[in-house]
């Protein structure tokens, strides 16, 4: 564990020196390895050609920059690199994403993971890292996952409402702040905290008084900075209905003034939604919560080129452009964009990706988050990587 720890040190310290600077020389995608030329070309035309409310009451250019920062995210990932170590192959995916725009670095850490004393070595390195290249960090902690419980297998015997828990996520947030405070932008504690409270409606009142206990402790912690934004991640479509709320989410959604937002865009075995009609949906989400006065964060959005679900190359391609339209028109109200991944997950990841969704974990659910990165498991570029970087230079100095 020590080796593998000093040899990511090594690795990021040797990346300050000697490729930040000039990382982009490095780091060139030629159109053989943009995957297609022709997708990206189609992905312009389709958005050209939308008749999309996304962009209706955007600014030109010089009026928007000057609106307000935003910050575009990702979860570098990295390929599957055969014959590279695991250390070597994670500096690569964090100096390629940089390359490409990224101002933003997603970390997913589930609970086990953070009972390991490796994990908080290597990610206080990449923390400070970031911190002096004045790049954000966003540390996601699924305490739930959908309909996913996150918690390690002894603690979930515990009723939510137990004082253990309860002090366990207290435990956890001290370690958090203690370690990584100075440099954190961003917490999530529960990603798409909405589909579990549908799955468990008798567990949703001591889920909701629990998590919001939490939130609260976090947002008053003595070593939170102040920049540190701290919340849940909805699912959009918790913001789509017009249905009256919940008292459990009344509860979550109080206990901290930023709403936290993801979109899929999968809807289960019936495919995904047409890259326009997934771009709207996120609009209409962003809308209603800033309509209650909320902060919004984008904490995941992505889209698939999985063809066995109706995705494609150029369909995502379409989504991701989509997306910075929107945003650029709706800059002053969200402060930070995550799109998704850099490479496709590895096949463990996609299995719990979909077994949180469906205890069936269908075949859907799982090729899309296969195919859910900008760039192939293998290390290709895909349309959509070649159109994020286009758009993410024009963020890079908000």
């Amino acid at each position: 564990m020590v080796r593998s720890v000093a040899a990511w040190r090594c690795l990021v310290a040797m990346c300050v020196v000697g490729c930040v600077d000039d990382v982009t020389t490095d780091v060139v995608v030629s159109p053989a390895d943009a995957a297609s030329v022709d997708a990206v070309q189609e992905a312009d035309a389709a958005l050209e050609a939308a008749d999309s409310d996304c962009t209706d009451d955007g600014l030109d250019e010089e009026e928007d920059a000057a609106i307000a920062p935003l910050v575009i995210g990702l979860d570098p990932i990295p390929a599957d690199a055969q014959g590279k170590d695991e250390d070597s192959q994670q500096a690569e995916a964090l100096l390629m994403a940089l390359a490409a725009g990224v101002r933003g670095v997603v970390v997913e850490a589930n609970w086990k993971a953070l009972e390991d004393d490796a994990w908080w070595a290597r990610t206080e390195v990449l923390s400070s890292y970031l911190s002096k290249e004045r790049k954000q960090l966003f540390l996601s902690i699924p305490v739930v996952e959908a309909r996913q419980d996150g918690r390690p297998e002894w603690l979930r015997f515990y009723s939510w409402s137990s004082a253990t828990v309860r002090e366990r996520l207290r435990q956890l947030l001290d370690r958090v702040f203690g370690t990584l405070g100075s440099q954190l932008s961003y917490v999530s504690m529960g990603l798409e905290v909405d589909r579990y409270l549908e799955a468990y409606p008798k567990d949703a009142m001591a889920f909701s008084s629990c998590m919001a206990e939490t939130l609260q402790y976090a947002m008053n912690h003595d070593k939170r900075q102040d920049k540190t934004e701290v919340g849940v991640t909805w699912s959009t479509s918790a913001w789509l209905g017009q249905e009256a709320e919940s008292a459990e989410r009344q509860m979550l959604v109080g206990a901290s003034p930023t709403v936290f937002l993801a979109h899929h865009g999968l809807d289960n075995e019936q495919g995904i939604e047409h890259w326009q009609q997934a771009v709207q949906a996120i609009g209409v989400a962003v809308d209603a919560v800033e309509a209650q006065g909320r902060k919004v964060v984008l904490h995941r959005v992505a889209s698939t080129s999985s063809t066995l679900v109706g995705g494609s190359e150029a369909e995502q391609a379409a989504f991701v452009k989509g997306v910075f339209e929107l945003v650029q028109a709706k800059r002053s109200h969200v402060a930070f964009v995550g799109f998704g991944m850099l490479h496709d997950p590895s096949p463990d990841a996609c299995l719990s990706f979909a077994r949180a969704r469906e205890p069936s974990a269908t075949a859907g659910l799982y090729a899309f988050w296969c195919s859910a990165g900008l760039r192939t498991r293998q290390g290709a570029a895909k349309a959509s990587f070649s159109v994020f970087m286009q758009e993410a230079s024009r963020f890079l100095n908000p």
